[in-house]
C-alpha cells in the first residue's frame, strides 16, 4: 500500500515493451564463474533425482512421491525451481466495461461519508464479477487488469530444497498481498494457510516446511479486496497454480550445492516516510543453487534467490498485470545466471525503490518518464548488481541440516477502520472470532527482556487476529518470515540478533509479506502519538494528522509482538 499517486497511463505500451525489452537485453552478460569446485553428486542424490524425474503426473495437481529420498552426505542437497503463470484464464477474464470508481473520489473522505450515509458502503461499490481488479493506490475499484506483462510474465515462482530427509518449499506470488485465510463465503480453501496445508499434507511433511509470500507488486491482483477484489474463478485458479508450482519444483529437484552471500544494495532503495524517518535495511542476501558434477548439467544454476526490501511501485498506474521490479529482476537473474530467479521482499514497509541510473527509452540514452522503462531498468540493474556479488563466490553450505518451525501470533486488532470495515466487505480476509483467521477477546503485553512494566506495550481488543511467523534453518542460513509489511528496523534487528555465524559466512534472511499480509507492521516506538487515526487528510491546515502507514496497521503493539515472535522462532532453531 502506498499513497495515491496519479500518473499518466503508459502510452503506446506495445512499442515501449519491445524497446524496453531490447534495452534490458543489452545489459545481460555471461554467468559469473565461481571459485569453489563443485563436488560429484553422491549415488543417493543421483538415484533420488532420477526417481523424481521418472514420475509422470496425471495432472499438475498430482503430488510427487518423496518416499524414495534418503539422507544425503554433507554439502549435498536436492534443489528444484519453477515458474508458473498466473495469467487469468482468457475464456473467463473480462477486460472491458468493468465497473470503476473515480480514483479522485474514492480518496475523498466527504464522498466516502456520503456513500456510507446512502448505504453504499463496501461491498456496495460497483464491481464486475469477471474483472480482475488491481491492488494499491487509494482505495476502491479504480483499476483493472487488461493484459499480462509480455516481458517477465505474471507468475508464482517456487523453489524446493531437500537434504533427503527434510524438505522445504518457498513460493512467491506476484500480488499486492494475499491473506492466510479468506472469508468462507468467498473461498474457504484459497488462502496461503489452506495452500500450505494442502501442499504439506500431500507430500507428508509439516506445514511449517512451506512458506508462501507476495511480492507486494502494485501492478498485481488485489488479494486484499480493498480495491475491488478478485473473481471466484480466479481465486481458484491462483490456488491451483500455486499448488501445481510447488509440486513441479519438488518433482524437478536435482543434486545441488548451495552458496549464500550478501551485498549492500543501498543504491536501489530509499526512505518513503513523510512525517519522520525510520531505519532502512539495505542488505541484499542471496542464495544460489547449482547442479553437482557427475550428471547432466553439472555446474548449471538451478535457482538464485535474493532477499531485499523496496516497494514494488516503479510501474505506477496502468492496467498490465506485472511483477514490477521484483518480476523483472527475477527474469533478468534467470537470463544472466541461468535457472529461476526469485526475489523475496524484506523490511519494505518504509522503503521506496530507486533505479540508480534513471530510465531510458532507447539505446540512444534519451531520458523519458515511462513506468515500463523504469521497471525494466531497475530490475535489470538490480539483477546485474547482485550477479556481481554472486560471481565473487559465497559461503558454501557444508552443513545440510534443515529445521523448521512456526509459531501462532494472536494479537488484538484496535485499528478503527481495518477490522470493523472488513466485516462489511472492505477486506476479504477472515476476521471472524473462532475461525483460523481470528480469536476471541483478549489482551497482549510485551515481554521485552529487561523492560519495566511501564515500558512495555499493552493492548487489548474484542478481536484477536490470528496469524503465523515461520522459521527455517538450512545449515548456516536462517530465514524468518513476517506476516505483512514490516519496517526496515524490524528486519535489521532480526538480522543483528539472529546472525548466523557471521564471521564464517552465515546469513539471515527476512521474508516480509509471507504466510499472510496484515498491512504495515511497525514497532511501537516508531508509531506517531496519533497513529491509527482514521484519516491523515489535513483538515486543520497543520499537515498530516497521522503517518500514512499507521492508518493501515492492526495495532500500535503489533510490530512488537511480531518482532518478539520472530526472535523467538529464530532462537529456537539454534
Amino acid at each position: 500500500m502506498t499513497k495515491w499517486i496519479r500518473r499518466a497511463l503508459v502510452a503506446f505500451l506495445g512499442g515501449t515493451l519491445v524497446v524496453s525489452a531490447a534495452w534490458a537485453g543489452v545489459g545481460l552478460k555471461p554467468a559469473p564463474k565461481h571459485g569453489t569446485a563443485l563436488p560429484i553428486a553422491s549415488r543417493q542424490a543421483r538415484a533420488a533425482a532420477a526417481a523424481l524425474a521418472a514420475q509422470q503426473p496425471a495432472n499438475p495437481l498430482s503430488p510427487p512421491d518423496l518416499k524414495s529420498l534418503t539422507p544425503l552426505p554433507e554439502g549435498q542437497f536436492l534443489v528444484g525451481a519453477t515458474v508458473t503463470s498466473l495469467a487469468p484464464n482468457p475464456k473467463l477474464w473480462q477486460t472491458k466495461d468493468c465497473a470503476l470508481e473515480d480514483p479522485s473520489l474514492v480518496n475523498d473522505p466527504t464522498y466516502l461519508l456520503e456513500r456510507a450515509a446512502a448505504g453504499h458502503i463496501p461491498p456496495g461499490w460497483p464491481k464486475s464479477p469477471n474483472c480482475v481488479y488491481l491492488g494499491g493506490y487509494g482505495i476502491g475499484p479504480a483499476r483493472v487488469g487488461t493484459s499480462v506483462d509480455p516481458y517477465a510474465g505474471y507468475n508464482v515462482r517456487s523453489v524446493a530444497i531437500s537434504n533427503g530427509r527434510d524438505t522445504v518449499v518457498w513460493q512467491i506470488i506476484d500480488a499486492v498481498g494475499y491473506f492466510a485465510k479468506y472469508r468462507a463465503d468467498l473461498c474457504p480453501d484459497c488462502g496461503m494457510l489452506d495452500m500450505r496445508r494442502r501442499i504439506a499434507g500431500a507430500i507428508g511433511m509439516p506445514i511449517s516446511n512451506v512458506a508462501i509470500g507476495a511480492t507486494h507488486t502494485h501492478a498485481g491482483m488485489d488479494g486484499y479486496g480493498a480495491w475491488g477484489g478478485l473473481p471466484d474463478w480466479y481465486r481458484t485458479q491462483v490456488r491451483d497454480a500455486v499448488i501445481a508450482s510447488a509440486y513441479e519444483a519438488l518433482r524437478t529437484m536435482k543434486p545441488a550445492q548451495i552458496e549464500i552471500g550478501d551485498v549492500n544494495a543501498r543504491a536501489f532503495s530509499g526512505q518513503r516516510r513523510d512525517t519522520y524517518y525510520s531505519a532502512n535495511d539495505f542488505g541484499a542476501v542471496w542464495l544460489q543453487a547449482r547442479r553437482l558434477a557427475g550428471g547432466e548439467g553439472g555446474g548449471n544454476v538451478i535457482a538464485t534467490l535474493v532477499n531485499y526490501a523496496a516497494h514494488p511501485t516503479m510501474l505506477g498506474d496502468q492496467s498490465v498485470m506485472h511483477g514490477d521490479w521484483p518480476g523483472t529482476a527475477d527474469k533478468a537473474l534467470g537470463d544472466r545466471l541461468g535457472g529461476v530467479g526469485l526475489v523475496f521482499e524484506g523490511g519494505l514497509g518504509n522503503v521506496s525503490p530507486n533505479s540508480p541510473r534513471g530510465a531510458t527509452s532507447d539505446l540512444t540514452g534519451d531520458k523519458r518518464i515511462d513506468g515500463y522503462d523504469n521497471v525494466i531498468q531497475m530490475g535489470t540493474d538490480f539483477a546485474s548488481f547482485v550477479a556481481g556479488s554472486v560471481g565473487k563466490g559465497g559461503h558454501v553450505l557444508v552443513d545440510n541440516t534443515i529445521a523448521t518451525t512456526t509459531k501462532t501470533v494472536l494479537h488484538p486488532a484496535t485499528n478503527v477502520a481495518e477490522v470493523p470495515l472488513s466485516f462489511v466487505g472492505l477486506l476479504d480476509r477472515e476476521f471472524t472470532p473462532g475461525t483460523d483467521g481470528a480469536g476471541a477477546v483478549g489482551v497482549w503485553v510485551s515481554d521485552t527482556p529487561g523492560a519495566f512494566i511501564a515500558q512495555r506495550c499493552v493492548t487489548g481488543s474484542a478481536v484477536l487476529v490470528k496469524t503465523e511467523v515461520s522459521g527455517y534453518r538450512i545449515g548456516d542460513l536462517l530465514v524468518i518470515t513476517a506476516p505483512g509489511e514490516i519496517f526496515g528496523s524490524i528486519s535489521t534487528v532480526v538480522k543483528s540478533q539472529l546472525r548466523r555465524k557471521a564471521m564464517d559466512g552465515g546469513e539471515t534472511m527476512v521474508f516480509g509479506q509471507t504466510q499472510d499480509s496484515l498491512g504495515y507492521i511497525i514497532q511501537s516506538y516508531e508509531v506517531d502519538p496519533v497513529g491509527g487515526a482514521p484519516s491523515n487528510i489535513d483538515t486543520m491546515g497543520f499537515g498530516d494528522v497521522a503517518e500514512y502507514e499507521e492508518e493501515f496497521m492492526l495495532d500500535r503493539c503489533f510490530g512488537d509482538h511480531v518482532l518478539e515472535t520472530m526472535l523467538s522462532v529464530g532462537r529456537g532453531l539454534g
